[in-house]
């Protein structure tokens, strides 16, 4: 398969498009097909289970670059902590609020963030980022005087009970 039949199959540049109109800052058009060029790649690697080709120097750049942006992007949203100061209450007279909050980090934005985390992270991390994702949790609903419980299942019944196989 071609590249661009890949990008027509995969709806690549329709998602890019729909993610600048939602807001997302603009890549360029060179990363914009550097993405698109990766994404074939990893398709063709997982799909045709051949390896991908190898990264030119330019490349392996274009990647520090737009992970770096991201890392950027994201440390950034922790300057939201010192207007707030940790109050999580509403007050007319505050400069900054949880209203604010809100609105700049919408609760699509922070799911998709943990999606991305959950399920692209390599195995041996997934757990780790889960359980510090549920720990945050606990210290949430513990301030508030709640209990959070997570019950997981194990063993060859799983799949029996998510598929609602009375055993």
């Amino acid at each position: 398969m071609t590249m661009e039949k890949w990008d027509t199959m995969s709806g690549f540049s329709k998602r890019m498009e729909y993610l600048r109109k939602g807001g997302a800052r603009h890549l360029g058009e060179a990363m914009e097909e550097f993405l698109l060029e990766a994404s074939y790649e990893n398709h063709c690697a997982s799909v045709d289970k051949r390896d991908a080709r190898p990264m030119t120097g330019r490349e392996r750049k274009m990647k520090h670059d737009f992970l770096q942006g991201i890392r950027r992007d994201l440390k950034s949203v922790e300057y939201l902590s010192e207007p707030l100061s940790g109050r999580n209450y509403y007050d007319s007279r505050f400069w900054f609020d949880g209203q604010d909050v809100a609105a700049a980090l919408g609760k699509g934005d922070v799911l998709t963030i943990l999606r991305l985390c959950l399920y692209s992270l390599p195995a041996d991390k997934t757990r780790e980022y889960a359980d510090a994702i549920l720990d945050e949790l606990h210290s949430f609903y513990a301030m508030k005087g709640e209990e959070i419980q997570v019950v997981r299942k194990f063993g060859p019944w799983v799949l029996h009970d998510s598929l609602g196989i009375s055993h």
